[in-house]
């Protein structure tokens, strides 16, 4: 079998199309790891709206579908871990992990992903932008001290942690 007469500038012409589709590629993903939210510290934490987006993935059931760091019942394993979301560079794979981001995602699923498993749970815009912090927020020394101290008697579901 005869292979075609390929010319030489043929193939610097596929060769330079793939190198600059792989600098695309590679540029893209540096921006979304350069424009990452910055991290919060502790004193930066409100931790009063850090307890409400705790309670918020307990009283939505997050835990049924997830593992949920803070949550000792949130066990699922229909779903992701929740656990070091906060270093993921995507969220569903489909856009840039950031607070506003995983809010769109909590609130309204759908919107960002037609045709995923994730059910839209009606979750109000405060209460999706409260746990998207949440999980959002790092663990951090003392933190899991913190939840450890509040016992369960702070996990029972309330009516509107908005309103604590």
């Amino acid at each position: 079998m005869k292979l075609p007469n390929v010319s030489i500038s043929f193939v610097w012409v596929v060769l330079t199309c793939g190198l600059i589709t792989l600098l695309i590629i590679v540029g893209n993903l540096t921006i979304l790891g350069l424009n990452r939210p910055t991290i919060p510290t502790p004193t930066e934490v409100n931790w009063t709206e850090f307890q409400k987006g705790r309670l918020l993935l307990d009283q939505y059931g997050c835990g049924g579908c997830h593992i949920v760091p803070g949550l000792s019942k949130a066990r699922g394993r229909v779903g992701p871990s929740l656990k070091n979301i906060h270093e993921q560079m995507f969220i569903a794979g489909v856009v840039a992990n950031n607070s506003s981001n995983l809010a769109q995602w909590i609130q309204n699923p759908q919107s960002l992903a037609p045709g995923t498993a994730m059910p839209n749970l009606e979750v109000t815009e405060e209460h999706s932008r409260l746990m998207a912090n949440y999980l959002m927020t790092p663990p951090r020394e003392g933190v899991a001290d913190w939840l450890r101290a509040l016992g369960s008697e702070r996990e029972e579901k309330v009516t509107d942690p908005l309103r604590h």
